[in-house]
């Protein structure tokens, strides 16, 4: 994961989204998680918002409340990427 983390600050989302898809086959618990929220991020990171927005439901539902807010916030992303602005605000509220 740190790996993971290190590419995403260095903006090599391509290669993000190469190690989440690489290693998500044989994942279990929090880093399945982990690894689809990476590889949302990355897709939203190349613009690929449409695709972000397909993969952004598969996060399974985070526990506790250092996560509650991810899924609204990635796919806030993505509709703000698509021009959806008012549904991207509803999105991000999301809690």
């Amino acid at each position: 994961m740190e790996r993971l983390h290190r590419l995403w600050h260095e903006d090599k989302y391509e290669e993000v989204e190469a190690v989440a898809r690489g290693n998500l086959p044989r994942a279990d618990g929090g880093t399945v998680v982990a690894l689809h929220h990476g590889l949302v991020c990355s897709l939203n990171g190349q613009g690929r918002y449409h695709e972000a927005l397909t993969e952004a439901p598969r996060i399974a539902p985070p526990r506790g409340r250092i996560r509650s807010g991810s899924l609204g916030m990635v796919t806030a992303v993505a509709l703000r990427g698509l021009g959806r602005r008012s549904e991207a605000e509803t999105a991000a509220a999301r809690r």
